[in-house]
């Protein structure tokens, strides 16, 4: 009777364990993110993962290139939802780094977590942003060497949002009380930041109310100089993304004319302490919107992508600098015209000679990923390929390359007609072919 008793207990205990599991798997992953530690072997990913109740941050990571994964690890912990996960690598180091926000039950807080040694394991998360308020939006960066470490988000003060500041002295340890950098009295939002470890440079772009406000440290987040204003009050502005590198810093963002909406940039040769005249990047005629940006290791070489209206369907566009900014090229159409394009995403290499785009774009019955590249500085570009395979919807595309560029990873969220799942193609041949792509989350 005892022994019959446990086998019904234990019996139990392994169906509880399997309809959880089995729930587990039946739950959507979305927002995935990639990096690459330099030159390669290892590629690190992270997402968003429903567990029955809440979405979870997992990670997992490849030490070949792509070609095989770990088993997902949740980074996050259960019992409230977590979202919109950023991975960061050091190039030169085993440190990899993750920011998310996560509900304590009552506000959303900015969450940190590290590994320490290549995905090994990872830290307990800590919190970085105060409770009481609600915080979102965390973007991160770090050097190369992954020492000094820099958090940014938006939180509320219970009036207005702020933009808020922290850093990390040692490898994601110690971090400093947060900062407000942006103003009480208007909300702000969208916060980015980015470093130039040679200067110990930090620099910080948001918005605020209908205008983009940039600040600098010269000191790795000590100090900060006044906040300036890169676009003019007269119209609306968003969107905002900035890059800093050794020769350069360049800032984008989408701003009315007063009829369409169009991408402008502006640059600094001089470590923030003037800025270049503001340059329209995109046509007038039509809207476009949600720019990215990336150079190469000195800046000389920038490229902005981002999507523009044709009159009857979105299309993902692309220009280049040359001159760290001085002067952009007249703007390629990479997408083909009669579908939407969406979700534009932009890579290069530490050179500036390989660059790789990816965006969503409707195939007339499914959003399909789509890659294209140049080899060239982008002067000239190849045709659209799909990267997901068709009959189901793909979405949240991600893209990230190797030092020299010839290693290149693309990451998405895709539906298996139960689920959506997180599918990884990769190209070993700076872009001329593709893998099959492969499903990497649980």
């Amino acid at each position: 009777m005892i022994l019959r008793l446990r086998q019904i207990v234990f019996f139990g205990i392994m169906l509880g364990a399997f309809f959880i599991s089995h729930a587990e798997s039946l739950e959507d992953a979305k927002n995935p993110q990639v990096t690459i530690h330099g030159y390669g072997p290892y590629v690190f990913a992270t997402w968003a993962k429903n567990n029955g109740t809440n979405d979870i941050i997992q990670a997992a990571f490849s030490s070949d290139f792509g070609s095989s994964w770990s088993i997902p690890s949740p980074l996050s912990a259960s019992g409230q939802t977590a979202l919109n996960p950023k991975i960061v690598d050091c190039n030169r180091q085993v440190y990899i780094y993750n920011l998310w926000t996560r509900s304590n039950g009552t506000n959303d807080i900015i969450q940190f977590d590290a590994s320490k040694n290549r995905f090994s394991s990872w830290l307990t998360p800590v919190n970085l942003s105060a409770d009481g308020q609600d915080a979102s939006n965390p973007e991160f960066a770090t050097d190369d060497l992954g020492r000094y470490t820099y958090a940014i988000w938006s939180r509320s003060n219970g009036t207005n949002d702020i933009i808020q500041f922290t850093s990390s002295p040692y490898f994601g340890s110690n971090f400093s009380s947060p900062v407000d950098l942006s103003s009480i009295g208007q909300n702000a939002s969208n916060p980015k930041v980015c470093t130039i470890s040679s200067y110990g440079c930090v620099c910080a772009i948001w918005q605020r109310a209908n205008v983009i406000q940039f600040s600098h440290s010269s000191d790795r987040g000590n100090t900060w100089d006044s906040v300036v204003d890169l676009s003019d009050a007269a119209q609306n502005a968003k969107t905002p993304d900035i890059i800093s590198k050794d020769l350069a810093i360049h800032a984008i963002w989408v701003r009315s004319n007063g009829t369409n909406d169009i991408v402008q940039c502006r640059s600094s040769t001089d470590n923030a302490s003037t800025w270049s005249n503001v340059i329209d990047v995109s046509a007038s005629g039509q809207n476009a919107k949600d720019p990215k940006i990336v150079s190469d290791v000195s800046g000389r070489f920038a490229y902005i992508a981002w999507i523009r209206s044709n009159g009857e369907n979105n299309i993902a566009q692309v220009s280049r600098t040359d001159d760290s900014g001085a002067t952009w090229k007249t703007p390629k159409d990479l997408s083909l015209p009669d579908q939407n394009a969406k979700d534009v995403q932009i890579t290069t290499d530490a050179y500036g000679q390989n660059i790789y785009v990816l965006w969503a774009r409707s195939n007339g019955e499914n959003d399909i990923i789509q890659l294209s590249y140049s080899n060239d500085y982008g002067k000239l570009w190849k045709t659209p390929i799909d990267l997901s395979a068709s009959l189901q919807d793909a979405k949240n595309p991600q893209i990230i390359t190797s030092f020299p560029g010839m290693n290149t990873f693309a990451i998405w969220a895709r539906s298996d007609g139960t689920k959506n799942v997180i599918e990884l193609a990769t190209s070993a041949y700076y872009g001329a072919s593709w893998t099959s792509s492969i499903i990497i989350s649980n």
